[in-house]
C-alpha cells in the first residue's frame, strides 16, 4: 500500500504521499476480500454445520411450523418472570422502591454509564497534570453514584437485587472500587497498577447494559449468544488444522536458521527478520503460535519469504 502511495509513474522516481488515494483502494480491497469473503466461508461452515447437526438429530423430519412451536416451548421454558418490589409501609424502602421504578432514573445510569465510557477513554501521551486532576475527580463523581445507585437498589429489592446478572456485575465493580480507593487511601494502592487496569475494564464493561435499551442490539447479541457453540466447533477444527500443521513444519522447517541478518535474492538485497526467537519452527510450540499468528494475516508472507530462502554466501 505505501509503495502504491508513493508511485509517480513508470521509469518515476517515487515521491512520498504522491498518491494517496490508494489508502482507500487498498483499505477497500481488504475489506472486500478479507473480511466479507472470510465472513462468507465462515457462515458457509456454521450453515453446514447446523444442517448436519439437525441431520444426526432428527430434526429434518419435522416441518417448519413443528419446529417453530418446540422453540416457542424452550423460550417459554427459560422465561423468567421480572421480579417487581412490593411496598412494606417502610418510608425509606417505599421511597428507594419509587426511585428506582422512576423511568428517569434509568435514563440517567445510562447516561452516566456512556459518560463515564467517555471519560476513560480521555486519556494521551503527556496529559497535563491538570487535565489528569480534573479526570480522577469526574472519576470519584461517577464512583459515588454507581456506589448510590447499588445501596438504593439493595434497600429496594433487598436479596432480589442479587437475582438479576446485571445487579451482580455492578455490585461486583462497586465493590472492587471502594477497596482499591481505599487501599489509595491508605497508601499501599502503590502496586496496584494491573488492578486498576483490570478494574477499568470492568467499568468500560458497564456499557453493555445498553443491550438491554435497545432492541436492536439485543438482536444483535442474542444471535451472537446463540452462535457461541457454533462458533466453538469452528474454533475446535481450526485449531486441529494448526495443530497438523504446526508438526509438518517443524518436520520441514525446524532446521532453519533463525535471526539469520541479510540475505541476497537475485535482483534483492532483504533482511531476515521474520524468523526469530518468538516466530520459528524449532519447536511445536513456538511454530503453533506462529502458525496462529499466520492465521490473523500478521506478516506471514515475510514468514513464508523467510522459510523458502536458499543457502548462500551470506547464509
Amino acid at each position: 500500500m505505501w509503495t502504491a502511495t508513493d508511485a509517480v509513474g513508470v521509469d518515476l522516481q517515487p515521491v512520498s504521499n504522491h498518491n494517496p488515494a490508494m489508502v482507500v483502494v487498498f483499505v477497500v480491497l481488504i475489506i472486500i476480500i478479507s473480511m466479507l469473503f472470510l465472513n462468507l466461508f465462515v457462515g458457509v461452515v456454521i450453515e453446514t454445520f447446523n444442517v448436519e447437526k439437525g441431520l444426526l438429530t432428527y430434526n429434518q423430519l419435522l416441518k417448519d411450523s413443528q419446529k417453530a412451536w418446540i422453540e416457542v416451548q424452550i423460550l417459554t421454558y427459560g422465561a423468567k418472570p421480572a421480579l417487581k418490589s412490593v411496598k412494606t409501609g417502610s418510608w425509606l424502602r417505599d421511597m428507594c422502591i419509587d426511585f428506582v421504578t422512576w423511568a428517569w432514573f434509568e435514563i440517567f445510569i445510562m447516561a452516566c454509564i456512556v459518560g463515564n465510557t467517555i471519560v476513560l477513554a480521555i486519556k494521551w501521551y503527556m496529559m497535563p497534570d491538570s487535565v489528569v486532576s480534573v479526570i480522577e475527580i469526574i472519576n470519584y463523581v461517577f464512583c459515588v453514584i454507581f456506589t448510590l445507585e447499588a445501596i438504593v437498589k439493595l434497600i429496594a429489592m433487598r436479596l432480589d437485587y442479587f437475582a438479576d446478572n446485571w445487579n451482580n456485575f455492578d455490585f461486583t465493580v462497586v465493590v472492587l472500587t471502594a477497596v482499591i480507593l481505599g487501599l489509595k487511601v491508605v497508601g499501599v494502592g502503590g502496586n496496584l497498577g494491573v488492578t486498576s487496569t483490570i478494574l477499568r475494564s470492568l467499568r468500560i464493561g458497564r456499557v453493555f447494559r445498553l443491550v438491554k435499551r435497545a432492541k436492536e442490539l439485543q438482536k444483535i447479541f442474542a444471535a451472537m449468544i446463540t452462535s457461541i457453540p457454533a462458533m466453538g466447533s469452528l474454533g475446535l477444527l481450526l485449531f486441529l488444522l494448526i495443530f497438523m500443521y504446526a508438526i509438518i513444519g517443524v518436520q520441514q522447517f525446524g532446521l532453519l536458521k533463525i535471526d539469520g541478518g541479510l540475505y541476497e535474492i537475485p535482483g534483492y538485497y532483504m533482511g531476515q527478520d521474520a524468523m526469530h526467537k518468538h516466530a520459528n519452527f524449532q519447536h511445536f510450540g513456538t511454530a503453533f503460535l506462529t502458525l496462529f499468528r499466520c492465521a490473523t494475516g500478521e506478516a506471514w508472507n515475510s514468514i513464508m519469504f523467510d522459510s523458502s530462502r536458499e543457502r548462500s554466501i551470506l547464509f
